[in-house]
Order: structure tokens, then C-alpha cells, then sequence
């Protein structure tokens, strides 16, 4: 969300690289997205303690070690487009709450407050 919203960084990256991990705290060598996940997840661990958004967090760290454009998938941009047009054309979710997809529920409920988030973060920056 943050980055399609507010941008991608320029990136060159190539396999293989070297790069400082922010949640390993190491130079690491990344050979794969395999690695790129791996830094990723100790980095959601070490998040859950964290004053910000994981959305946040992510978008001022990833471009730190890799190019964010490698981990969107065609799945994930089906799912913000989705939930725009649902809330631009006020459109429902399922016939009824029981009908709706637990897991659609999930993400909608992320992409929500991650754009909450990002109104957040856009105000703050406005107001320096």
C-alpha cells in the first residue's frame, strides 16, 4: 500500500548483492527473494514492539536491502484494487457478513489501516 501510494524507490539491484539487513543488524550477501524473506521476517518479528505500522516500517526499510517492486505479486495488486473499488463505488463485500470470505476480511481490514497509516503519516509531514 505505502509504496503505490507514495512511490517507488530508484533500485539497480541485481542477484547476487550485498547489503546491511535492518532486522538482522549484518552485511548479508542476498542471493534469491528467498533471502530477501528471510531478513523480512525477522524483521516483523522485531516490528510487533514498534511504535509504527508494519506498512511503515516496511516502506522505509525495505529499499534499504532490495527493490520493493520484487515482492508484489499480481495476487497482491488484485487485492488493493479490489478493495478500492469496493470502497470508491461503495460496493459490498458479500450478500451477508457469514458470507464473506474470512481471509478477503483479513486483508481488507490490513489495507484499511494501512492507508489510515499513511493519511497519518502524509499529515505529519504536511505539518512540518
Amino acid at each position: 500500500m505505502w509504496f503505490s501510494n507514495l512511490g517507488y524507490p530508484h533500485s539497480e539491484l541485481s542477484f547476487p548483492y550485498e547489503r546491511y539487513g535492518p532486522g538482522s543488524k549484518e552485511k548479508l550477501t542476498f542471493n534469491s527473494l528467498e533471502d530477501i524473506w528471510k531478513e523480512i521476517d525477522i524483521m516483523v518479528d522485531a516490528w510487533r514492539d514498534n511504535k509504527f505500522s508494519l506498512g511503515r516500517n516496511l516502506y522505509f526499510n525495505l529499499p534499504q536491502f532490495c527493490d520493493p517492486r520484487w515482492l508484489i505479486t499480481e495476487k497482491d495488486s488484485l487485492i488493493m484494487r479490489e478493495y478500492m473499488y469496493m470502497q470508491d463505488f461503495n460496493l459490498p463485500i458479500a450478500d451477508t457478513l457469514d458470507n464473506a470470505d474470512a481471509r478477503t476480511l483479513d486483508h481488507f481490514e490490513l489495507i484499511r489501516n494501512e492507508v489510515q497509516e499513511i493519511k497519518k503519516y502524509m499529515s505529519e509531514e504536511n505539518g512540518k
